[in-house]
């Protein structure tokens, strides 16, 4: 999946996902891409 999210960014979600955490953001794109993965964004 190309999902167009920074290195750094995608990083963060990736360690949302695994920890089973919601994650704290305002980016547009991380938003998208966490909701896609079913990541609770707070």
């Amino acid at each position: 999946m190309s999902s167009g999210l920074t290195t750094y960014d995608a990083s963060h979600l990736d360690v949302a996902m695994r920890g089973g955490w919601p994650l704290a953001t305002m980016d547009a794109d991380l938003i998208r891409a966490a909701g896609e993965v079913g990541v609770t964004v707070v």
